[in-house]
């Protein structure tokens, strides 16, 4: 499994977030090891980036010692790329730090909330990173060209179950993780 996790965190990391043509851009892994799910992606992460020798600052969280993390923001080149990797949320001020990060200029791939995931789930978690971008892109154009103009919108259940709207759809806009027209407040 540990393989196919970091095939899975290389696709993140080199085709999602493009650092096969950044060369210049840098990763800051901060993670914790507070249960199985990050500890195993944690070391995926690690493992990746050596594998490819991407230019990393990695960080273990330390609630008692932000320091350091904070160091790293502070000294980070816009287009840089940050991978939060976490048991919980980390909360280093009154903000969620994936937006503090964001507002830095960082391009942020944030796995929260692991330590919720069973033992039993960690294989199907690892699966559902699968790079599939082409996919994605290819739904979200038949749903946009679904929904995008449409009066009536009746989706029905396996169980029989209908549930029907009726009136125009907000415009359908694409989660897909691509964050590249995106403006920085």
């Amino acid at each position: 499994m540990q393989s196919k996790a970091i095939e899975h965190v290389s696709n993140i990391l080199l085709k999602d977030m493009e650092l096969e043509k950044r060369p210049e851009s840098r990763v800051l892994l901060v993670f914790d090891t507070d249960s199985p799910l990050s500890s195993e992606l944690s070391q995926a992460y690690i493992s990746a980036i050596e594998q490819h020798n991407i230019p990393a600052t990695i960080i273990e969280f330390d609630p008692e010692n932000t320091r350091p993390i904070w160091d790293a923001v502070e000294s980070a080149n816009p287009d840089d790329v940050a991978v939060l990797v976490q048991t919980g949320s980390f909360r280093l001020d009154e903000f969620r730090f994936r937006l503090v990060l964001y507002r830095h200029g960082f391009r942020v791939v944030e796995h929260p909330h692991l330590g919720h995931n069973a033992p039993d789930q960690t294989e199907t978690y690892i699966d559902t990173l699968t790079y599939d971008m082409p996919h994605f892109e290819a739904v979200f154009q038949q749903c946009q060209n679904l929904f995008n103009g449409s009066k009536k919108t009746v989706i029905r259940s396996t169980d029989g179950s209908v549930l029907e709207y009726s009136g125009t759809m907000d415009k359908v806009l694409a989660n897909t993780g691509d964050f590249s027209a995106a403006e920085k407040k």
